[in-house]
């Protein structure tokens, strides 16, 4: 599970250094405050050369360091911090993924999409990833449609 983590996270930060190492004007800032509760990681890409703010990712970790939600979110110079996209995961009581959900960001109602994409993750008796089935979720968490 954390080498599930630990290997998301590894893999932003190597692409957030790809971004930078081609132009050197990119700079990634790092914000990391640590609770009782959990962890919140914030990454922000800021353009020097333009002085702007172009996008950030926050990740949030439970105390057992269990990530619980990346949100995407872009910089308006009108808006402000926009959000695009969520990641939240949920966990059986084996402490295995037992669901991601997928949501964009619906500009026409300011909102979180009320439509979502869902993985359920499923394990056989020793635990062991069999199948990764896709549906598609309403805002109540209503089955939709499956993949």
């Amino acid at each position: 599970m954390k080498a599930t983590i630990l290997t998301s996270v590894l893999a932003v930060i190597l692409s957030v250094a790809n971004v930078s190492a081609a132009n050197p004007y990119i700079k990634v800032f790092s914000n990391i405050e640590v609770t009782e509760t959990g962890t919140i990681k914030e990454f922000i890409k800021y353009d020097e050369s333009q002085s702007i703010a172009i996008d950030k990712c926050v990740y949030t970790y439970d105390a057992a360091g269990n990530m619980l939600k990346k949100a995407t979110y872009k910089w308006d110079s009108v808006q402000g911090w926009v959000a695009v996209n969520k990641y939240d995961y949920n966990y059986n009581e084996d402490g295995r993924i037992a669901y991601t959900t997928y949501t964009e960001w619906d500009s026409k109602i300011n909102y979180w999409a009320s439509t979502a994409s869902q993985l359920i993750h499923i394990y056989d008796n020793s635990g062991n990833l069999m199948a990764i089935k896709q549906i598609q979720v309403n805002e109540d968490a209503n089955f939709m449609s499956m993949k």
